[in-house]
C-alpha cells in the first residue's frame, strides 16, 4: 500500500471488445516517477552537439547549445502501452496468457487491437492527469509556510 508520498500498485480493470470477442486489460491506476520518466525517455535513440551550433545573442555570447536528438516514437509507443498494462486476457492459440511486458509482443498484435488498446490507456491517462490537476501539483511552500528547521 502506498503513502501520500508514494505510488499505491493499484489496477484498473478495463473491458474491451474486439472483433467481437470480450478481453480486458488491468491498467496501473497511476504511475510512479520512475516509470514516467522511462516513458519519456524510452523513444531518445541518441544526441549529439553539431560541431560550432552554439546559438549566440547580439554581443556575440552563447546563449543556447543546439542538439541534435534521434528519436524513435515507434518505441516510446510501445513503452507507453508496456508500462501501463499491468496484466490482460490475451491467449495464444493455445490458451496460454500472451505476455503483455515483452515489447515483442506488442508488436505482434494486430494493428487494430494495439490502437484499441492504446486508446483505451490514453484515455486512462488522461482521466488520471486531469485528477491529479485537481488535487494541484507539488509546489515550493512560501518562506512564512516552510517547515521549522530540524535541531
Amino acid at each position: 500500500m502506498g503513502s501520500i508520498w508514494t505510488v499505491d500498485p493499484a489496477v484498473r480493470r478495463i473491458d474491451l471488445l474486439y472483433r467481437g470477442t470480450a478481453f480486458w486489460i488491468d491498467v496501473k491506476q497511476e504511475l510512479s516517477a520512475g516509470e514516467a520518466r522511462r516513458i519519456e525517455a524510452s523513444g531518445i535513440r541518441s544526441y549529439s552537439q553539431p560541431a560550432g551550433a552554439a546559438a549566440l545573442d547580439a554581443a556575440g555570447d552563447a546563449l543556447a547549445q543546439q542538439m541534435e536528438i534521434n528519436v524513435s516514437l515507434e518505441l516510446a509507443m510501445f513503452e507507453k502501452v508496456r508500462t501501463w498494462l499491468a496484466g490482460w486476457s490475451l491467449t495464444d492459440d493455445k490458451g496460454s496468457p500472451l505476455q503483455h511486458q515483452n515489447i515483442d509482443t506488442l508488436r505482434a498484435l494486430r494493428d487494430d487491437l494495439f490502437r484499441a488498446i492504446d486508446t483505451a490507456i490514453e484515455k486512462h491517462a488522461r482521466e488520471v492527469r486531469d485528477a491529479q490537476k485537481k488535487l494541484g501539483e507539488a509546489a515550493p511552500m512560501a518562506a512564512s509556510q516552510s517547515a521549522p528547521a530540524r535541531t
